[in-house]
């Protein structure tokens, strides 16, 4: 196996591609490579034998705090965007402090992660995609037409009708969602109806 081939590999394996080049912040306000602890594992093998069997990945957490499944969820989908072709990863938080704390980990993604590999010929491959914008709450890329947003359900940033997130999502193709805290949402069924909509 070449060289290239090995980089490939890495590219697709979310756990490796996690532990290689990307940082998470720990509680003590480091920052660390981000590796799948074993509750990410189990959500991770979950997500992989649902794709394995042909089926769409749907899936509910009932989670405890601190488990680190939200880190997974967002790392999982800065990885689709970031090595995709025309995609949209959505994820709506229950309010505007959620929302930016999740879009402050895929924020720190891509800021410390290599912007290129250099392998033993000499050869530069780039693994982050060149940013065509990155407002507060959303990241799109140039080169891949791909883009991971954030928004909010309920009242606070996002917002985009009278009717609390009646609105939300409608218009747009959405390849991964991901509802945060559902159960402190406002107009559970509205929202989550127009945001289904969104997702083939």
């Amino acid at each position: 196996m070449t060289e290239i081939d090995r980089l490939r590999r890495v590219l697709r394996d979310f756990p490796t591609y996690a532990r290689k080049f990307l940082r998470i912040r720990t509680k003590a306000g480091e920052l660390v490579s981000f590796r799948l602890n074993s509750v990410q594992r189990k959500l991770h093998d979950v997500w992989e034998q649902q794709m394995a069997e042909g089926k769409p990945v749907r899936i509910i957490v009932l989670k405890a705090r601190r488990e680190g499944i939200s880190t997974y969820v967002q790392g999982r989908f800065f990885h689709f965007a970031s090595t995709k072709k025309n995609r949209h990863t959505k994820v709506v938080a229950h309010d505007a402090e959620g929302s930016d704390t999740l879009f402050e980990m895929s924020r720190i993604f891509y800021d410390q992660m290599p912007s290129h590999v250099v392998l033993s010929d000499g050869t530069e491959v780039q693994i982050r995609p060149e940013k065509e914008y990155s407002n507060k709450k959303e990241i799109s890329y140039y080169d891949t037409l791909s883009k991971l947003t954030v928004t909010t359900a309920g009242k606070g940033a996002g917002e985009t009708t009278a009717r609390k997130g009646s609105g939300k999502g409608r218009s747009q193709t959405v390849h991964f969602l991901h509802l945060s805290e559902f159960a402190f949402w406002n107009d559970q069924k509205n929202t989550f109806v127009a945001l289904s909509e969104t997702v083939p």
